[in-house]
């Protein structure tokens, strides 16, 4: 199993895929804002508060489905620089990776992390295979 963070201006989404597909699907009300500007002890209670949410989510997912554990944690691109990686290994005591989408795709441009904080969801649009109901 696999949770992604997606921190955006208005929220973040949490999401759960277990062999590609989508098991669980959950918005927090914590925005990359609140968690990257503004003065240190408001960023760390917006931390606090997002780390208490997805642990409350998590533990939530892994009573429902017993034999699927939480392997890892993955950060989708962020346009700022911050210690959320770590700060939520520390916090929800899971491996974490931040996505670099220059990892997977070969770009004709170069794509700053800004840039692929804006098209992340288009990629995975883009990448999504579906299949039809037999």
């Amino acid at each position: 199993c696999v949770a992604l963070v997606y921190l955006g201006d208005d929220g973040a989404l949490l999401t759960v895929s277990v062999g590609g597909e989508l098991y669980l699907a959950r918005r927090v009300e914590i925005s990359l804002g609140q968690l990257t500007t503004g003065l240190p002890p408001e960023q760390r209670d917006a931390q606090e508060k997002l780390v208490e949410e997805l642990q409350r989510t998590l533990d939530h997912f892994e009573r429902q489905y017993r034999t699927l554990p939480i392997g890892k944690l993955v950060l989708a691109p962020t346009p700022v620089a911050h210690e959320l990686d770590f700060v939520l290994h520390e916090g929800l005591g899971l491996p974490v990776d931040t996505v670099d989408l220059k990892q997977v795709i070969d770009f004709p441009i170069d794509v700053d992390a800004k840039l692929q904080w804006t098209i992340f969801h288009t990629i995975g649009a883009a990448l999504r295979i579906e299949q039809a109901a037999e």
